[in-house]
């Protein structure tokens, strides 16, 4: 009742209806799935809702727009459907700006591929249940037991590795059992959508979305190589496929449309070079007009301390815990919190917060409250301690003295066990070249930089960064890692991040009396 009035309220207030706004209902609130519009839930003029709904305006106002702001995820979803002929979701555009260009390869190998959860699933017969005139659900019942029984062995098929639950790792799927289990799928999702057809000559938003699990499930089911894997996330176990690599559609699709392009982010180069990035999205070298790499606007050597302790034993080691937990009190004890703490794993996200807890200081870890309201009050109360991992490693923006300490537990390599990774990296090796040097550690660097730059975000701010993990010092290839980072102070003890932290502190003194 409380989250209907919430939204009620809200639906009065908001000009866009963008779920952000309602900060009072966290992210996992169930009645989110109840309210929000997607394509399975859209039917187009026929909806009686239509002229009213948010995505309708919103929809409306893009195609009167001279320019178009919007986010990876829709502009590669309508590149997919585009290069599919099937649709399009933006209107035509002449050129296209990719701010965060890093994550291009990521976000557009996402709408390549395809994926059904067991949460679509139990929701398709759910609404089913609810929707369908009696005679019609009394023929569909023998398919939604079906479908039911489906999402269930999803859902089993998921548990099978509960060592990784914590960090909600994709599992590597045979594609023999991948089929097995779509083929099932398919059948069910077919008979379902044959007994629809007696509704009426219009398909409603139930047969649509039937009509998209099928067609998903057949376009799976035609996949022979590339990666199908399981993702569990809370109670819902998610089945996808991934291709592997994704330089040809990018290339045909996008790169060689004959739009104007151009590719911005804080973290495009490794070492200075832009090679990585040109040969991950397969930009044809003789079609770039220009690469520039411009100077940033911040003096990091002054307004940022980089402080790696050479005395801290390498991540494996038995006592790189505790230790990295000691380290980790004497720099929130010396900043008087304001820290971020940034983690590679929800496991090791969540021991720190176990210690930091027993500290003076609050503590926010990301499964509190949603993201913004979390920020918001980090941000609000100055002395915090703020501990979380994967997506606050970039994207977020907290300016001035809330944040002055940015902690780095790991170096964040990703996962070489990740079955869409480890598919990358046989691939690279397979073509001779070497996945650790041409992936994984140019992909490093990027990250690396992303957590980096959550630090200085104006020219007022200033702080420390400290990297516990001294492989990035003691291993051969930390100097292309250092190399990428800002020129910021360098500072190997405690005394000497002390000192350019006092005089920092008699800095910020002497401007607030002039």
């Amino acid at each position: 009742a409380n989250a209907i009035n919430a939204l009620k309220a809200w639906q009065q207030e908001t000009d866009l209806g963008d779920r952000q706004e309602l900060k009072v209902l966290p992210e996992d609130q169930p009645i989110w799935a109840q309210v929000s519009s997607s394509s399975d839930t859209r039917i187009g003029h026929g909806c009686p809702f239509f002229e009213p709904c948010f995505t309708s305006k919103l929809r409306q106002h893009a195609q009167k727009a001279d320019v178009i702001i919007t986010n990876h995820h829709l502009f590669f979803a309508d590149l997919a459907v585009r290069d599919a002929h099937l649709a399009q979701v933006l209107p035509d555009y002449d050129a296209v700006i990719f701010d965060e260009a890093h994550r291009i390869e990521d976000n557009a190998t996402t709408f390549f591929g395809a994926r059904i959860s067991s949460l679509q699933l139990s929701r398709l017969v759910k609404d089913a249940h609810n929707q369908l005139p009696p005679q019609v659900l009394s023929q569909a019942k023998p398919m939604l037991t079906a479908l039911d029984a489906i999402s269930a062995d999803l859902g089993h098929m998921g548990t099978r590795n509960q060592s990784q639950s914590n960090d909600e790792k994709r599992l590597l799927l045979d594609t023999h059992e991948a089929h097995d289990f779509l083929q099932p799928l398919g059948d069910a999702l077919q008979a379902l959508r044959g007994a629809l057809k007696q509704l009426s000559r219009h398909p409603s938003a139930l047969e649509r979305r039937v009509q998209s699990l099928h067609d998903t499930a057949t376009n799976m089911l035609a996949v022979e190589h590339d990666v199908f894997w399981l993702h569990r996330h809370s109670k819902a176990v998610t089945l996808g496929w991934s291709p592997v690599n994704i330089e040809h559609k990018l290339r045909h699709a996008l790169f060689e449309s004959r739009r104007g392009i151009v590719l911005t982010s804080a973290t495009l180069s490794v070492d200075g070079r832009f090679d990585h990035i040109v040969q991950r999205l397969g930009i044809d070298e003789s079609a770039i007009a220009e690469k520039k790499s411009l100077a940033s606007s911040f003096d990091f050597s002054t307004q940022s301390c980089l402080y790696i302790p050479h005395h801290l034993p390498l991540p494996q080691h038995p006592s790189f815990a505790q230790q990295a937990i000691e380290q980790i009190r004497e720099l929130v004890q010396l900043s008087d919190g304001g820290a971020l703490i940034l983690c590679t794993s929800y496991r090791r996200c969540d021991a720190i917060a176990k210690q930091c807890k027993e500290w003076q200081w609050p503590v926010w870890t990301p499964k509190q409250a949603p993201t913004q309201s979390m920020l918001d009050a980090f941000k609000q109360h100055g002395r915090g301690i703020l501990i979380a991992t994967t997506g606050f490693w970039e994207g977020i923006d907290v300016q001035g003295h809330a944040l002055r300490l940015v902690i780095i537990d790991k170096l964040p390599f990703q996962v070489p066990s990740d079955p869409l990774i480890e598919a990358r990296c046989q691939a690279i090796n397979d073509q001779g070249g070497s996945a650790f040097r041409d992936y994984l550690l140019p992909q490093t660097a990027l990250f690396l930089k992303q957590g980096f730059g959550r630090l200085i975000r104006s020219q007022q701010d200033t702080g420390i960064v400290s990297i516990l993990d001294a492989r990035i010092i003691k291993k051969s290839y930390g100097k292309v890692l250092l190399r990428s980072l800002p020129k910021a102070y360098r500072a190997t003890t405690l005394d000497e991040v002390k000192r350019f932290w006092e005089l920092k502190l008699k800095s910020c003194d002497a401007n607030l009396m002039e």
